[in-house]
């Protein structure tokens, strides 16, 4: 072993030697070689002495009385230069070569200019102290090479039947600590494997530029970068955020995976597409990830449209996750008013996705955008939506209430089915029809208590088993809902000055008996001769755009009363604070103002008796009972406010 370092020593001192007056000319202390006598041009190379300190490269230098370019910065040309602190490049530089900067370890960063168009294989091995880099904003490509060192190992091959030798060139930045890096151009490199026949058959495997920079924090991608190339940040765990900036129209497959600690995404606001890639493919899977997957996503801002592949391509039958679906841990989502449509399960799966924010230029929502959004509680969807796809937000769980904007034209079918919390549907007015398809159930197993139907629809099921009250907008001429009516039903309360059309097996005979319905006054003769609707025995009339009250009480007294038009949103009053003492919250109230008053109640209880309960776990409730504050949990178990188990 000691003869063999003994070896090495001596080939590396013998090879410095020869090195050491590897030069053409010197001037103040820089070595440099003719390129082209004709052309006047040179480059930096190795010399007698090695650079030290802050090292500026001129961009011409004079010789015997001719100025020369510098145009290149030679193979080994700082090479071993350990106490090099500082390089600067000058914009005539167009290459860097082979092992430029190797065992430069006391170089913390560099600037590449924008005039460099390649930098050669192993360029920056070594440069252990390497913490910085900036490449300078260029239309340009600039060609980046792999590190000189590599991996050998042997892997059998099923194609061919045999252990095939196995190179892994590591990236080109592999031994440098990079945290920063700005991002000004396109990168060319390459990445992947390829079969040669070198030393017999080989397999060699190039990895990106900043593959498994594990330190890298900080990114700025610059204006003029329009591709993001495939696995360029892979492995790059310590990434936090990143801003795709507009001019960007592609990002590879890979270019994130394994990005453990990616939260933040902001794609900025862009009139172009951006096209994503997939993320991995595991082996002996026929299904690549989404271009996220690997990403612990919890916010992202959306402000362009996307294009990806989804389900399969051609007969292959590889299956393609979208870029952002089945990533559990993304909470928030904000659509940009650059956006026109969200794309084919863009969000599929994403369970612990609470808000979503849907720009006002999105015009078509499609299929299973949002499926299985469990955590999903509320979705507003903007007036400028015409069509919103299949199975778009079925099994979203926590959807409490929904409004169709008058805008859409088309759902598709299922589209809210085994939304299970889903209790109020507003199907705002038009004169248009909203139509469904054939297959129906968009609202299926939706245990909707407060539907309110403003316009005629066409193939649209609804589930009305559970709904108390049913209102019916001023445009409806013919009520076209698949369905029956349940005993539940409380109140009927019509717009329509001509009554409207409606199947009688909607109706239960109790229906005809103990629902009210509430008809615009002036029209209950109409109403007591129409069909169906004369089977009512109790229709009354009210003014139409009359305010009713809202009564609130605390602890039983009458606390305020607001005055609210008929079919109005009921805004609830903020809730009060009494020192020493904890609010219970308002009880349940309907989303619009019936043509009735409304009471509802909240109650005061001491800070202390509150604060003993044991809520072991954020989905218990705090309920109230018939004036009583209970705090329900998971499993079934109720206490009350002294925490006693009931």
């Amino acid at each position: 072993m000691r003869t063999i370092k003994f070896l090495l020593t001596t080939i590396a001192v013998l090879l410095g030697s020869v090195m050491a007056n590897a030069y053409d000319f010197e001037v103040d202390g820089m070595y440099y070689n003719f390129l082209s006598a004709t052309d006047l041009t040179v480059e930096v190379t190795h010399g007698e002495h090695s650079y030290t300190g802050d090292v500026i490269i001129p961009s011409t230098v004079n010789y015997k009385s001719k100025d020369l370019a510098v145009i290149t910065i030679g193979d080994r040309a700082f090479w071993l230069c350990s106490k090099l602190t500082s390089i600067t490049i000058p914009n005539s530089v167009i290459k860097i070569g082979e092992r430029a900067f190797d065992d430069c370890n006391s170089l913390t960063s560099i600037i590449i200019p924008n005039s460099v168009v390649s930098i050669a294989q192993g360029a920056f091995d070594n440069c252990t102290s390497l913490k910085e880099l900036r490449l300078e904003d260029g239309d340009i490509d600039l060609e980046m090479k792999h590190s000189s060192e590599h991996d050998f190992y042997y892997e059998y091959d099923s194609y061919y039947d045999d252990d095939i030798a196995n190179y892994d060139y590591h990236s080109l930045f592999h031994d440098c600590p990079l945290e920063i890096l700005y991002l000004g151009r396109n990168l060319k490199y390459e990445i992947g494997r390829r079969y040669g026949y070198y030393y017999g058959d080989c397999c060699y495997r190039y990895y990106s530029p900043f593959y498994n920079k594990q330190e890298l924090k900080n990114v700025i991608i610059g204006d003029l970068v329009t591709t993001i190339g495939k696995g360029l940040f892979n492995n790059c765990i310590s990434l936090e955020s990143i801003t795709i900036p507009k001019n960007v129209t592609s990002i590879e497959p890979n270019a994130f995976d394994r990005c453990y600690h990616l939260y933040e995404l902001h794609i900025e606001d862009g009139d172009t597409e951006i096209e994503m890639g997939y993320g991995e493919r595991y082996k002996d899977e026929n299904r690549y990830y989404g271009l996220f997957h690997d990403c612990p996503l919890e916010s992202l801002y959306i402000g362009r449209n996307l294009t990806y592949k989804v389900i399969e391509q051609g007969g292959t039958h590889y299956y393609f996750d979208s870029p952002f679906g089945k990533i559990k841990t993304l909470k928030s989502v904000t659509i940009g008013d650059s956006v026109t449509a969200i794309g084919i399960e863009l969000f599929n799966e994403c369970r612990n996705l609470t808000c979503a924010i849907i720009g006002n230029n999105v015009k078509e929502i499609k299929r299973k955008a949002f499926n299985r959004c469990d955590s999903l509680t509320n979705i507003s969807i903007p007036n400028s939506v015409t069509t919103i796809g299949d199975f778009v937000f079925e099994y979203c769980c926590s959807i409490t209430d929904i409004t169709i904007p008058n805008s859409v034209e088309k759902i598709g079918h299922t589209v809210f089915k085994n939304c299970t919390s889903l209790k109020y549907v507003k199907i705002e007015d038009s004169k248009t029809y909203l139509t469904g398809d054939d297959y129906g159930w968009q609202f299926g197993n939706c245990p909707i208590e407060e539907l309110y139907l403003g316009r005629n629809t066409t193939d649209i099921s609804i589930n009305l088993n559970n709904i108390k009250s049913l209102t019916i907008g001023n445009p409806v001429t013919n009520v076209d809902i698949h369905g029956t009516f349940n005993s539940s039903l409380e109140t009927i309360t019509l717009m329509c000055s001509n009554p409207p059309v409606i199947a009688r097996e909607c109706f239960l005979s109790s229906n005809y008996v103990n629902s009210v319905v509430y008809v615009p006054q002036g029209t209950l003769a109409a109403y007591q001769v129409a069909d169906v609707w004369k089977d009512f025995w109790d229709i009354q009339e009210y003014v139409l755009d009359k305010k009713f009250c809202v009564n609130y009480y605390i602890d039983g007294e009458l606390y305020a009363v607001d005055s609210v038009k008929h079919c109005d949103t009921i805004i609830l009053r903020e809730e009060p604070i009494k020192e020493g003492y904890t609010f219970s919250g308002w009880s349940e109230a309907p989303e619009t103002m019936p043509a009735h008053d409304v009471e509802i109640y909240g109650n005061f209880f001491l800070s202390s008796a509150v604060d003993n309960i044991d809520v072991p776990t954020k989905k218990s409730q705090k309920v109230i009972e018939n004036n009583q504050l209970f705090i329900l949990l998971p499993n079934g178990k109720k206490y009350n406010v002294m925490g006693q188990e009931l």
